[in-house]
């Protein structure tokens, strides 16, 4: 993920604090979604295909400078976090589960089913005031992740489809200064927060629907 701020000049009273441009430079880390509760797994041999824009998403946030240039203000790199929270998600849901390179697979494998995550759209709002009153409260940056799941059997005919919008909220801190320079990194954690949450969201329409029961042969 990299964050690149334009330098400018501000002034406190009489004295001048000169903020030079800034870039700095960092992934997201894989890690694991949040626990998910214990659940009656469907019993299916199911497949799980990622595809390589999935895999190799980056969320980007540009600007424009005063003569119309744009430049990447935020990168996150979250494919690893979206493919170690897809496997998880499909184990956590399937009596079996199996990783496919490729969807033509499905019928080498002998899957019952395939699932195929695609992202529909990512959006970041930063930063926002919550709430009212005095004193005032802590802005937040906003992230909403919107993933579609899709199942097909072996043959790629579509059995159930589901979308998802995942949501995460990240506290800025009092100083919208100190946000200048941390914006980014929280920016990423946000995005981050959203997914897990998709996550969350897409396991608990996946187990609650009787989609895999009308298509149990």
């Amino acid at each position: 993920m990299c964050v690149k701020k334009v330098g400018r000049i501000i002034g406190i009273g009489t004295v001048m604090i000169f903020l030079s441009s800034v870039t700095t430079c960092s992934t997201v880390p894989p890690r694991e979604t949040r626990d998910t509760k214990e659940i009656h797994k469907i019993p299916f041999r199911a497949g799980l295909y990622i595809s390589p824009d999935f895999l190799n998403y980056t969320y980007k946030k540009s600007a424009e400078t005063g003569d119309g240039r744009k430049f990447v203000t935020t990168a996150c790199e979250v494919g690893e976090f979206l493919r170690n929270g897809s496997e998880r998600l499909v184990r956590n849901i399937f009596q079996e589960a199996i990783i496919l390179s490729s969807k033509d697979d499905a019928k080498t494998q002998n899957v019952d089913v395939v699932l195929s995550p695609e992202i529909q759209s990512v959006d970041v709002v930063k930063p926002l005031l919550t709430g009212g009153g005095w004193p005032l409260p802590e802005p937040h940056i906003k992230a909403l992740f919107i993933t579609k799941w899709t199942v097909t059997d072996q043959n790629g005919i579509v059995k159930w489809v589901g979308t998802y919008e995942g949501e995460g909220k990240v506290g800025t801190g009092s100083s919208l200064l100190l946000y200048w320079f941390t914006g980014g990194k929280k920016s990423c954690e946000c995005v981050q927060l959203a997914i897990e949450d998709q996550f969350g969201k897409a396991l608990e329409g996946i187990t609650s629907s009787n989609w895999w029961v009308t298509n149990n042969k």
